[in-house]
């Protein structure tokens, strides 16, 4: 389980430099799931974000290599990830 004093302990040894960065449509090209789902939803957003959010279609994201390399190169200069979503 993350704790709030697990996040706090590790951003305090990323001496200020932490590289945050979304899951859906920025780590991730998610526009073929996203276009999928609307149209199986009709349109409904509830339905939409049922489908969206399930791990049904999924395989369909896409890695979007330069902001992955961004992420690798700066986690290789010392930067801390964190990863979000949501």
């Amino acid at each position: 389980m993350i704790t709030k004093a697990l996040v706090d302990t590790y951003l305090s040894s990323c001496k200020d430099r932490v590289v945050v960065i979304d899951l859906d449509g920025t780590l991730f090209d998610t526009s073929r799931r996203f276009a999928v789902c609307m149209q199986e939803s009709g349109g409904k957003k509830s339905a939409f974000w049922r489908c969206f959010q399930s791990k049904r279609y999924m395989h369909l994201d896409k890695l979007n290599n330069d902001v992955a390399e961004y992420v690798r190169r700066k986690y290789s200069e010392g930067h801390c990830k964190v990863i979000d979503t949501g």
